[in-house]
Formats: C-alpha cells, sequence, structure tokens
C-alpha cells in the first residue's frame, strides 16, 4: 500500500482524500473512476461506496420487507381478528413490522458508525479493512 501522505488525483494528501470520500459519497464516486495511482486512495474509496450502498441497500431491503409483513399480516390479521372477536393477530404484526422498521433504522445508524470509524482510520493512514466490503475493495482496487 501507498504511503497515505501521496497526492490523490485531486491534488491533496491521500489520507484527507480517503477522509473527504467517506463523508461525502460523490467523491467517493468520482474517485473510484479518476484514481489510479495512489491505491490507497483508491481503496477507501470503493470502500466507502460498498459501505454506502450495503447500509442503504439493506435498510431499504427491510423497509420493504417490514411494510410486506404489515400489509400482508394485517390482512390476515383482520381476517382473523374478526373470526376470534380480539385483534390479537393485528397486533402481534404491527410489532413485527415496526420491529423490522427499527432493524432498518439500525443498518443506516450502523452503517454511518462504520463509516465514521472507517474515516478516522483512514485519516490517521490506516488500511483499516471492514470485514467482507474492506476485501472487496481490495480485490478492485488494485
Amino acid at each position: 500500500m501507498q504511503n497515505p501522505q501521496d497526492k490523490s488525483a485531486l491534488g491533496m494528501d491521500g489520507n484527507v482524500t480517503a477522509l473527504l470520500g467517506y463523508f461525502i459519497w460523490v467523491i467517493a464516486l468520482i474517485l473510484v473512476f479518476i484514481e489510479k495511482e495512489n491505491k490507497f486512495v483508491r481503496f477507501h474509496a470503493l470502500q466507502s461506496v460498498f459501505l454506502g450502498i450495503a447500509a442503504v441497500g439493506g435498510a431499504l431491503i427491510l423497509y420493504f420487507v417490514g411494510i410486506a409483513i404489515f400489509l400482508v399480516g394485517s390482512m390476515i390479521g383482520l381476517i382473523i381478528d374478526a373470526s376470534i372477536g380480539i385483534p390479537i393477530v393485528t397486533f402481534i404484526v404491527m410489532i413485527i413490522s415496526l420491529l423490522v422498521f427499527l432493524l432498518a433504522i439500525v443498518a443506516i445508524c450502523g452503517g454511518f458508525l462504520l463509516m465514521i470509524f472507517a474515516a478516522i482510520k483512514a485519516y490517521s493512514g490506516s488500511e483499516f479493512k471492514i470485514p467482507f466490503i474492506g476485501k472487496l475493495a481490495e480485490k478492485y482496487s488494485g
């Protein structure tokens, strides 16, 4: 891995550019395409992009699963609850869908905290690899 102090394609020190790539994903996306020399910056740009995709994608999937559970479960719950006279199934479905929505929020918050930690590590010149995402970033950073 290169010296983090080497200049990036944007003309800044590599560690500063890597830090900015975590907080401003547009910069990370640009760096993925234009950074050819500094492997440190390219690695962190790719890791930032992959982390963003994983966090937002995971949260969106959980969000839509929560909606599906709520809609389907509510329809089934209304039928069952009407037959027994107590709205217990609908209540359970609402609790489950709420938990799935909360899990989506945890995914976003966890991704944000991981992004902050990785940005601090990048600024300090460390090649911190997020599990699985770091291996992908290393593979494609060249």
